[in-house]
């Protein structure tokens, strides 16, 4: 039809009509407000405030465009590109990150639209920043033939015909706690409504492990196919780019010869710093009598709760890693981790580097928070309540049992991985744009 072959400068949609909008309707709505007023004060003498006329006519405008996007973009022909989202906007991260590196590195043709909180923040050549929720972003989403989602909350516009959403979900290799229809009870309604909406939008969905892919099948509120493929996520863990731990003690004023422990627990829903909060040195002493080296803690709490990690203490010994950007990247660095119900140590196991459960809320946690999609006495590691558990722990660390444990668990779990996620997934989303 003429409208789909309309270029998008010509409707004031495209990219540098979509840059300009704003300026050009604040530029209209004041003159128009100029007029208008000299026309009232004219036949009543009295002056309206320009400012407050060109902001009413401004937003009149505003809306304007928002319906003719609705309207427009769902006509125009669907193009090569892939729009990524991780988590509502957080930037590069997750799954999402290294299947556009991938993309980016091997498909050069495809157009990667990445939709962020913060555009400013530095995206590698090649990853278009869009500020999420924006106008320009939904005109993306109409056009583009792939999305990449870990997160199913975002508001997406209806999926047109012929185009593919792949869920990639944010759980690593195993979440420990239950998620979706399984505690759908202490779920907000509105998540509930939202998340089964994308469920139904989605075309895909993959894990390296027959335990998650069941869980997917059965509890997502999705029907369609759960590949079994490995997760892009654990690429650079698996193979870790040359130079990485260099770089990394470097950003985070770390000497080389420091061994790293990482500390990284999952969120509660009370926001209380004081849980995070441990005796660090205590276990960083034990750690160095086991492993015969001398450690720092990085301390990174998770984004939902990142802004507790300014209230929290630190020195020489406990490093703030909290504002490191990606967390597979810290995983590769370190040289063990302590958690609690994170799926960060299944990722971190994958390397048979040492794990430690360190729960003192657990009874708590499952009362208030999220029942356990794991039994525990199943886990290849122990959660231990106290820090002297920990320490104990630690001091009883043996890599011939604990190799033995993880292997049976990954084993049980009918995990296959081998750090070729990011191509494979890359290819199935290739293959959708035709390349």
């Amino acid at each position: 039809t003429a409208m789909a072959g309309m270029d998008m400068g010509a409707t004031g949609m495209g990219d540098m009509g979509m840059a300009n909008t704003a300026t050009d309707a604040t530029a209209m709505a004041t003159d128009i407000a100029r007029r208008k007023n000299k026309t009232y004060k004219k036949h009543t003498g009295i002056m309206i405030c320009p400012s407050t006329l060109a902001r009413h006519l401004r937003g009149k405008w505003q809306k304007l465009l928002d319906i003719a996007v609705d309207a427009i973009a769902p006509l125009l022909p669907l193009q090569r590109k892939v729009v990524f989202d991780n988590f509502g906007g957080r930037g590069m991260g997750d799954d999402p990150k290294y299947i556009a590196l991938y993309l980016k590195k091997h498909y050069p043709k495809a157009r990667l639209i990445w939709l962020a909180a913060n555009p400013q923040e530095d995206f590698p050549e090649g990853i278009e920043p869009v500020r999420i929720y924006s106008r320009k972003a939904r005109y993306h989403l109409y056009t583009a033939k792939v999305w990449v989602d870990n997160f199913k909350s975002l508001p997406k516009p209806e999926k047109r015909t012929g185009q593919f959403y792949i869920q990639t979900w944010h759980g690593g290799i195993l979440g420990l706690k239950q998620a979706e229809a399984q505690v759908e009870e202490q779920l907000a309604p509105a998540y509930v409504a939202a998340a089964k909406r994308d469920a139904q939008m989605t075309d895909l969905m993959y894990s390296d492990n027959d335990f998650v892919r069941n869980i997917f099948q059965t509890s997502f509120w999705y029907n369609g196919p759960v590949l079994k493929k490995n997760l892009p996520r654990l690429a650079p863990i698996l193979h870790p780019a040359e130079g990485l731990r260099a770089e990394i003690q470097k950003k985070l004023h770390i000497p080389p010869e420091k061994k790293m422990l990482l500390y990284a627990p999952t969120f509660r829903q009370n926001n209380e710093a004081s849980l995070y909060f441990w005796n660090y040195e205590k276990v960083l002493e034990a750690m160095a009598r086991r492993f015969g080296q001398s450690y720092v803690l990085l301390l990174r709490l998770h984004p939902n709760v990142a802004k507790l990690a300014e209230g929290l203490r630190y020195s020489d010994h406990v490093i703030p890693a909290s504002g490191y950007p990606d967390m597979q990247e810290l995983i590769t660095a370190a040289d063990a981790l302590i958690t609690d119900y994170s799926s960060t140590a299944f990722d971190c196991a994958i390397t048979r580097k040492p794990v430690f459960l360190y729960g003192p809320d657990l009874s708590d946690y499952l009362a208030r928070e999220r029942s356990l999609a794991v039994d525990l006495k199943e886990l290849p590691f122990k959660i231990n309540a106290t820090i002297e558990e920990l320490c104990a722990d630690i001091a009883n660390f043996s890599p011939m049992a604990y190799n033995r444990n993880v292997d049976a668990f990954f084993n049980k779990i009918g995990l296959e991985e081998n750090g070729e996620g990011d191509r494979q997934i890359a290819e199935i989303i290739a293959k959708q744009l035709d390349l």
